[in-house]
């Protein structure tokens, strides 16, 4: 009897170890199972045709290309823009206006140098053109109005990197720059080229900008005026926000 109740005391005092024991089992943690392969080298279908070179920026298509009077000419000899000019037509918006007769006169003379240095890698020197131009009015009114601030003509320069189709050649010959070029004149941002006189355009036209475009028609007469088309992309000929047309004397 004396060795059952001894029995009975003892697993009294094992149980609460083993329950004890039992209760500090934790369960493993199970991780979310990861479908990524981790070696996929898969590259992107490309469907880029190979023998497609067209130019994603180049949208010429979209570009209005003038013909005619108000048409530049990439291939016009620079020589041919030296002399006195006077403006005949004035183009706005696809119309073309008859000047009052001298309305506008611009003298164009060119400044050789001989030796500029036109690619300072190559030290390659060719001989340049500069050109500058007077632009003075023939009407009262707008003589009175630019006299009042001393103002007696618009003066303009175009140095020979501002033709836009110029091209390097060999060391010591004279540089190729056909075409047109972008002119900048003096006052001409303050008061405009008074298209209301110089041609009866009663249309609020901003004619403030001091970088024009001068070049040649296909039929030997002068332009100038804006195209902001042009300016941003100077190879590709845009239509003209205005243009000022000129014939030689």
């Amino acid at each position: 009897m004396k060795s059952v109740f001894l029995f009975l005391l003892l697993m009294l005092m094992v149980l609460p170890i083993v329950v004890a024991c039992q209760s500090d089992v934790t369960d493993p943690v199970i991780d979310p199972i990861d479908d990524t392969d981790p070696i996929d080298n898969t590259d992107p279908i490309d469907n880029t045709d190979p023998n497609d070179n067209t130019d994603p920026n180049d949208d010429i298509d979209d570009i209005p290309v003038r013909t005619g009077i108000a048409g530049l000419s990439f291939t016009s000899d620079v020589t041919a823009l030296e002399g006195t000019w006077n403006v005949v037509k004035v183009y706005v918006s696809g119309s073309v206006f008859d000047a009052v007769s001298d309305a506008i006169t611009l003298n164009i003379t060119l400044d050789l140098d001989p030796y500029e240095l036109v690619d300072g890698e190559a030290y390659t020197h060719n001989k340049v053109y500069n050109l500058t131009g007077i632009m003075t009015f023939g009407v009262d009114e707008i003589n009175t109005t630019l006299s009042a601030d001393d103002v007696t003509n618009y003066r303009g320069t175009a140095m020979w990197d501002s033709f836009v189709m110029g091209k390097v050649v060999d060391d010591g010959e004279f540089y190729e720059q056909p075409g047109p070029a972008i002119i900048t004149f003096r006052d001409v941002d303050d008061y405009g080229l008074f298209f209301n006189l110089v041609a009866g355009i009663t249309a609020n036209i901003d004619t403030t900008n001091k970088h024009l475009i001068i070049g040649m028609n296909g039929d030997g007469q002068l332009l100038v005026g804006y195209s902001s088309v042009h300016l941003e992309r100077p190879s590709v000929e845009g239509d003209w926000e205005y243009c000022l047309i000129f014939d030689k004397e």
